[in-house]
């Protein structure tokens, strides 16, 4: 058997040497295919497949609260009512993901992003610690700092010192954060923490208890066997349930379960699913020209099998022949696929513009490779079968009769040829137009309007400590003389600050927002909102219009009365039947004097999550009036390019704090460009997978035509012979191509209007009934089409008659 089977690959090695140029078109055919595959699938496997370092993922799910269609936050209290539907849940942690601490006293000040939560957030996640242990439950009622750290700082920042327990740090100029333990490597929650801290959350009673203050995420384990849609169910018990006992701070409010892998994709799932699809569609088109070749190559061998035959080989032993030669093409195919998927994959990774973690970087590893084999395998098997049913089905003496031309291979065969050219084209046109449409989406994403002017602004994030800036007056001092020596700076325009800076990708968790006068039953209609506490410079410095009312100004201060500014969706959304201006409305808890303010401007809509976001629901305070600790900085710049500062401004905050750090300097464009990669990456591949399947429906389609006009030389002589045209014939050979083509995009353009239809939610500007595509791309494929048919049919008017004639 192995004997047979070395001998069957040395012959199916001299018989692809003896025809090099179709061995190299049909690994090289192979390659594109299945590189372009593979690598699409390595990040479909990262993103969607692979097993998040957690126990049992499938069941832990992210619980968010729900109002007017927007998602919020949990109360501390809810940890408990969530844990009271035990027949579902088997565990609920609450956590916050948005902690920043300046970490000082080892060396330069850095910025530490943390995960506030309750001890039990490990046990939900099912990960222990590496060194030491959590911090235990009696750290979730007390205002006690104590720390699990990840072992990136524990390797960075200690050097991966064995006696970390024990020892303290000092987190915003508190010192005493006490370190229990350290993760394991590559085992984070959610992204990038490096810091988990202990909740401190005050005894009962106080103010975390109540259940009109929202700060906290829930993450869950559902029970064994329990269903999303089954834990769904009982979370929308629980809150009509919470809605009728506690009205006030429950009416109109949901809770809504997520994946937990929906918290790292996100919106990414629909563009890789739609990639694979694409791709897939690329792969047998590929499949399909390598058929139509082996077919080909099959037929003109005709007389080679036939002189076998007579010489007492099997059918058996052609048909396994067949077969080692198209497992060879795909295994020499795989192995340029390979190649070719290494490349796609840094492509790929270069085009990615946020942060995974660690275990889903898109790599090709073991799995990827052998989903390469597999698919390389079944590409040989498919192909070498197809080639071997039908040099079973034909006729060889007829071909050893009919000398070196070659038999016809049989009406049956021509079909399937016919067929396949036919399915290249219709997958080319779906491609093609997929491509026109994603490419289209992308260019009008780029080019809508996000509110404010991105270019000309470098931005950086300042977030102060609690402990060293433990009042408001102490921020402000800070923000100001940060302002006043960065306008000082050559260059600099102006400079704004916001605490929520549009299109950053880490927009603050929203507020509910309450209106002067407003019962119950009309306050549980209210949506979520965003808070934007500015300053005076704001809009001048993002360029953005004000619309109505007055811009805040440096009268706006603590003491005077309180101002804000909405946008122009939010007036809409609350003031459908009045005038905004004037009216008082408080953000946060109502309960709070604090939270209130009047409005005295309308805002122009800014974008504030990606560009493809609508729903604007903002409110802006005046910095001086309301306290938060953390502030992103706008410079705008004129003449000389935003980057030229980005060494400069910043550490300005070191030089006015030596303990205080700064993070995540960008200028503002390329934050515009990071929130648009998944259009940006599908446009790009999809655009180059269409131009890939056309290119391989032309070659199959003038494969085709030549291959029909060599075994019709005879034919065609006689024509000529008996005086036709040279226009005629070349218009036989036209449109019998065009036959083949038209309907191929006739069937093409069907299945693109279903597709396009289906991927509707991912397209932006443009409709997935666009009338210019899907009356363009065929036009265009049409005329390819004639362009391909031209070359065999102007070689057919080339056949001298007599030399046709005499070759039969």
């Amino acid at each position: 058997m192995v004997e047979t089977l070395l001998a069957d690959l040395r012959s199916a090695r001299r018989s692809l040497a003896a025809r090099p140029a179709f061995a190299l078109v049909v690994v090289l055919t192979l390659g594109l295919g299945l590189g372009a595959t593979t690598a699409i699938y390595s990040a479909v496997h990262a993103l969607l497949l692979r097993p998040l370092p957690f126990a049992d993922p499938d069941r832990l799910v992210r619980i968010t609260s729900v109002r007017g269609g927007e998602d919020g936050m949990l109360n501390v209290p809810e940890q408990d009512d969530l844990l009271a539907l035990s027949n579902v849940i088997a565990d609920v942690a609450l956590y916050t993901d948005q902690g920043m601490y300046n970490a000082s006293g080892f060396g330069a000040p850095e910025e530490l992003p943390a995960t506030i939560t309750t001890h039990n957030l490990f046990r939900v996640l099912g990960v222990g610690t590496q060194v030491g242990s959590t911090f235990p439950a009696d750290a979730d009622r007390s205002r006690r700092f104590d720390l699990v750290i990840s072992h990136g700082l524990w390797t960075r920042r200690f050097g991966q010192d064995p006696n970390i327990i024990g020892r303290t740090m000092t987190l915003d100029g508190a010192p005493g954060y006490y370190i229990h333990g350290v993760l394991p490597e590559g085992v984070n929650f959610p992204v990038g923490s490096d810091l988990f801290r202990s909740s401190g959350i005050s005894p009962a009673g106080e103010f975390y208890q109540r259940r009109d203050v929202r700060q906290r995420m829930a993450l869950a384990r559902l029970k064994p066997g329990v269903s999303i849609a089954q834990a769904q169910s009982a979370l929308d018990v629980l809150a009509a349930r919470l809605a009728a006992e506690f009205p006030a701070s429950n009416a109109g409010l949901g809770f809504r379960a997520l994946p937990i892998r929906d918290l790292y994709v996100g919106n990414v799932r629909p563009y890789l699913m739609l990639l694979f699809a694409a791709v897939a569609l690329v792969l047998v088109v590929a499949c399909a020209n390598v058929v139509n070749l082996m077919l080909s190559r099959s037929i003109a061998r005709d007389r080679e099998f036939s002189v076998r035959t007579a010489l007492g080989a099997s059918r058996w032993q052609l048909v396994r022949q067949q077969m080692v030669e198209s497992l060879m093409l795909a295994s020499l195919g795989g192995v340029a696929g390979l190649g070719l998927a290494w490349g796609g994959i840094q492509v790929i990774t270069g085009m990615v513009k946020v942060p995974f973690p660690s275990w889903m970087t898109i790599t090709l590893d073991g799995a990827t490779v052998l989903f390469l084999c597999a698919i390389s395998i079944v590409t040989g098997l498919l192909s070498g079968w197809l080639t071997a049913m039908r040099q079973s089905d034909a006729d060889l003496a007829g071909a050893l009769k009919d000398g070196s031309r070659g038999s016809s291979g049989g009406a049956r065969h021509h079909r399937l040829r016919h067929a396949l050219v036919v399915a290249e084209v219709a997958l080319a046109v779906v491609l093609v137009i997929g491509a026109s449409l994603m490419v289209q989406s992308f260019w009008r994403l780029q080019q809508s309007d996000p509110g404010f002017r991105p270019d000309g602004l470098l931005t950086f994030r300042v977030e102060m400590g609690w402990r060293a800036y433990d009042s408001h007056d102490k921020v402000i001092n800070l923000v100001d003389r940060t302002i006043d020596r960065l306008r000082e700076l050559p260059g600099v325009e102006v400079v704004g600050i916001d605490s929520n800076l549009p299109l950053s990708g880490k927009p603050r968790e929203p507020f509910e927002v309450a209106i002067d006068g407003q019962g119950v039953t009309e306050r549980e209609q209210n949506p979520f909102v965003h808070l934007h506490v500015v300053n005076p410079e704001y809009f001048a410095a993002f360029k953005a219009a004000l619309q109505r009312g007055r811009a805040f100004d440096h009268t706006d201060v603590a003491g005077s009365q309180p101002v804000s500014i909405i946008s122009q969706d939010l007036a809409a959304r609350l003031f459908a039947d009045r005038d905004p201006i004037g009216q008082r409305i408080a953000v946060g808890n109502p309960a709070l004097p604090t939270s209130w303010s009047t409005i005295v401007g309308i805002a122009a809509p800014v974008k504030l999550q990606h560009l493809a976001s609508s729903g604007h629901l903002d409110v802006y305070r005046p910095h001086r009036q309301r306290w938060v600790n953390g502030f992103w900085f706008a410079v705008r710049t004129q003449g000389v390019h935003p980057s030229s500062l980005a060494n400069v401004a910043p550490p300005i905050v070191t030089a006015l704090d030596p303990d205080q750090s700064y993070f995540d300097v960008q200028v503002m464009t390329d934050r515009v460009a990071s929130g648009i990669w998944q259009q940006q990456v599908s446009g790009a591949l999809f655009a180059a997978f269409g131009g890939l399947a056309l290119v391989l429906a032309v070659i199959g389609l003038y494969g085709v035509l030549s291959y029909l006009v060599s075994q019709q030389q005879r034919e065609i002589g006689v024509r000529m012979a008996l005086g036709a045209e040279a226009g005629h014939v070349r218009g036989l050979v036209v449109t019998r191509g065009l036959k083949l083509a038209s309907l191929g995009i006739a069937l093409g353009v069907v299945a693109a209007w279903s597709g396009a239809r289906a991927a509707e939610s991912v397209l932006f500007g443009v409709s997935a009934g666009d009338p210019l595509t899907f009356v363009g791309v065929p036009v265009v494929l049409l005329l390819t089409a004639a362009a391909a048919c031209w070359i065999p049919a102007r070689r057919a008017t080339r056949v001298d008659p007599l030399v046709a004639l005499r070759a039969d």
